[in-house]
């Protein structure tokens, strides 16, 4: 787990966004990039800007096809809102 804590929380952004960066590096151009964190220190917000920053980094243009979170079985309460810390996002890579 790259942030189990709030104090981590800084140095598994950077270290996520260096791993984002370099996985749009390695997709083909018109290629698909899924990634997912269940952090609950990183925020859906927060998960999305990094994955922008990476593709930035890495000169693509970036599509966000779908964005999930926990599917039915894992319910998130009300109040509660560490237990929407599973995150999933499907892009559409392509050359800038």
């Amino acid at each position: 787990m790259f942030a189990p804590n709030q104090k981590s929380l800084d140095r598994a952004l950077r270290a996520c966004g260096r791993l984002a960066e370099m996985a749009f590096r390695a997709v083909e151009v018109g290629g698909f990039l899924a990634s997912a964190s269940c952090s609950s220190h990183v925020r859906l917000d927060g998960f999305l800007e990094l994955l922008g920053q990476a593709a930035v980094a890495a000169n693509d243009e970036t599509t966000v096809l779908t964005v999930q979170g926990a599917g039915p079985d894992h319910p998130t309460r009300l109040g509660l809102p560490e237990g929407a810390y599973l995150n999933f996002v499907l892009m559409h890579v392509r050359p800038r």
